[in-house]
């Protein structure tokens, strides 16, 4: 799934960073760890606005794993700021079909979500690193917010394996 996901992105918007970020963060999401780990994803029903709360996606989610959403507390910032600057952003009419895509999932099944949000996430990155590149910022501050960018995205991994591994069983 992530090279589709991959070639999709390239494909529409043209961008081989954006296309390679997509695949990474769709390959990191806790949800799509936990479905290839356990071969399947399970779904408790819920309304169609449920799928898109910060409860679900970032702090409780439905599923086996406690106190961790679908996404995680980072990649749920990360989603916040790729569509904040996704939607501030005049786009040509096919390069919304992932946020198209997003508002239609849950109506069929909530596990379709997993590509357009790896999509969105993978924005916010583009654009905090584009924030980071400009010459207006001071070095300094631009290294240690990307040390944080990283450490933070670690550790909101490293939580979920601990979870996983450690408490969930």
């Amino acid at each position: 799934m992530p090279l589709f996901l991959y070639f999709l992105v390239k494909k529409i918007f043209h961008k081989k960073k954006l296309a390679v970020l997509s695949a990474l963060s769709l390959g990191f999401l806790p949800w799509y760890l936990y479905s290839l780990l356990m071969g399947q994803c399970s779904w408790r029903g819920g309304s169609y606005f449920h799928y898109f709360s910060p409860d679900f996606l970032a702090f409780e989610g439905n599923w086996a794993v406690p106190y961790f959403g679908m996404m995680g507390h980072v990649n749920f910032i990360l989603l916040l700021i790729g569509l904040g600057y996704f939607l501030s952003q005049k786009h040509r009419p096919k390069e919304y079909l992932f946020f198209l895509w997003l508002l239609a999932a849950p109506i069929f099944n909530a596990g379709l979500m997993i590509i357009p949000l790896a999509f969105f996430i993978a924005y916010g990155i583009t654009k905090i690193i584009n924030l980071l590149t400009g010459s207006r910022v001071n070095e300094l501050i631009k290294k240690t917010m990307f040390l944080f960018l990283v450490i933070f995205y670690l550790f909101d991994f490293v939580y979920f394996l601990d979870l996983y591994f450690v408490h969930m069983p």
